[in-house]
């Protein structure tokens, strides 16, 4: 499944159930070309692009939601006091800042549309600074499609169309190797996946041959590592593999808790998390051999899943007091656990899971965003110290943060509306001030189709029953 069709399964479904029970919604992509994605298979597919269609039930849920929006204070979650392992003292709690407004600066955005062709040799300069992007635009439902290019975007914002040898239309991205013209692409029609040459159109065997086969590929990722080799997680088992298919090393696949995803990539990759019902475990990418991983609580290995990478820490969500083994929608409590020695912590500021979007290293500061389904708007949050200490907030909450750049955190932001087309763009945002620069947009479209790339931050896991 594309990260299109996860992000936006996740939305509609918690509407579904919010409007069961006394609450509309926001189902942030239910349409005629969701249900052709519905149709197809990933779960969670990390790195792929992101519908936005426009409904009726999306705006009945934008106006309840403005009208519920949740209060900006945070009360922290109750410490675990019953774990053998004892959490280190909390930092000191920083000086709260004034919450200002999300305001862009007055720099233009760059358009899709208006890019000039890329110069040759730039996909091969380019580093971790620079982002590819997929855009795909309809202008009334999926039967009139206007736009599909890849485009790449340069660290001081300037974009650049790609001279794809191959038909975009034709398959989606599920990440992209800075320095090289290689991306890792999904057929838009069948379930294949393999490596493309976006500059000559040459392509790679396909990884995968059914999805009734044990070596079904459910999630493909570059290592990013130097090599470029891959990362797939398949029905049977993980593993690395070159661009051709040829298995390097392979683990067994774990059985993981609902909604989490299997492996959580560092942001060096050299090491990955893997999720377990048995217990969150730290392995090697080269080799996939198993690293030492403490327990937050070794009573119940059972009771945490694994978020994602906060530098070299590994953000665990466990159910309160390890009372249980971890299942959506208990009580919980987050800790971060350390790869290369100490012992986990706790975060007692950390919001509520439900309304969790993610947790960064920005500087030297540990923020969260809470954006999505529950939310009338973005906001950020120092969750550092022993309460939340509220940055910047406003903006749209159809948001995903694709990397942490210079302080800043890119986003892609895709609002929908019931009255009118959308715009869709990439978005600069400074979670420490609210200050946001909207890099580039797309024309006003019905819907859209939009991914970034490289594929570094994971899209975050099921939170609640109904997603």
């Amino acid at each position: 499944m594309t990260d299109d069709l996860s992000v936006a399964l996740r939305g509609f479904a918690e509407s579904e159930r919010r409007a069961a029970v006394e609450s509309a919604p926001d189902p942030t992509g239910e349409s005629t070309m969701l249900a052709r994605r519905v149709t197809r298979r990933r779960t969670v597919r990390a790195g792929a692009t992101a519908l936005v269609a426009v409904v009726a039930v999306a705006g009945l849920a934008a106006g309840v939601q403005a009208v519920r929006r949740p209060e900006p204070a945070v009360p922290p979650p109750t410490p675990v006091t019953t774990s053998s392992v004892t959490p280190s003292p909390s930092p000191v709690e920083p000086t709260p800042t004034a919450t200002p407004t999300s305001t862009p600066t007055n720099a233009a955005p760059a358009s899709f549309d208006s890019a000039p062709p890329m110069p040759p040799g730039m996909l091969a300069e380019s580093d971790e600074g620079w982002t590819l992007v997929r855009f795909e635009s309809w202008a009334t439902d999926e039967s009139v499609l206007e736009h599909a290019r890849v485009y790449l975007v340069d660290p001081d914002g300037r974009v650049f169309v790609v001279p794809s040898a191959t038909d975009p239309a034709s398959w989606y991205v599920l990440d992209w190797l800075p320095g090289t013209s290689s991306v890792l692409v999904e057929s838009t029609t069948l379930s294949e996946t393999w490596v493309l040459d976006l500059l000559s159109g040459e392509a790679g065997p396909v990884l995968e041959r059914g999805a009734q086969t044990p070596t079904y590929v459910e999630e493909a990722r570059f290592a990013h590592d130097g090599t470029d080799d891959l990362l797939l997680v398949r029905a049977s088992d993980i593993v690395r593999a070159a661009p051709d298919g040829t298995v390097l090393a392979t683990m067994p696949r774990p059985a993981t808790h609902e909604g989490a995803t299997a492996l959580l990539v560092d942001g060096t990759g050299t090491r990955a998390a893997v999720n377990d019902v048995t217990g969150v475990r730290a392995v090697r990418t080269d080799d996939l051999s198993a690293a030492p991983l403490p327990l937050p609580d070794p009573r119940r290995p059972g009771a945490c899943r694994a978020w994602s990478w906060v530098g070299d820490d590994v953000l665990q969500e466990c159910t309160t007091g390890a009372a249980d083994d971890f299942q959506i929608g208990a009580p919980s409590e987050f800790w971060l656990v350390p790869v290369d020695g100490g012992q986990p912590r706790a975060v007692p500021a950390m919001p509520e899971a439900t309304r969790l979007g993610g947790v960064w290293l920005v500087g030297d500061r540990l923020v969260a965003g809470t954006f999505g389904p529950t939310e009338s708007e973005a906001a950020w949050w120092d969750v550092g110290g022993a309460t939340p200490t509220p940055l910047g907030a406003g903006g749209p909450q159809q948001i995903r943060v694709v990397a942490v750049q210079d302080g800043r955190l890119l986003t892609v932001e895709q609002p929908y509306s019931l009255h009118g087309p959308v715009v869709s763009a990439l978005v600069s945002v400074d979670p420490l001030t609210g200050t946001a620069r909207r890099v580039v947009e797309g024309a006003p479209a019905k819907m859209t189709s939009f991914g970034a790339f490289p594929h570094v931050l994971p899209v975050g896991p099921q939170t609640d029953y109904g997603e």
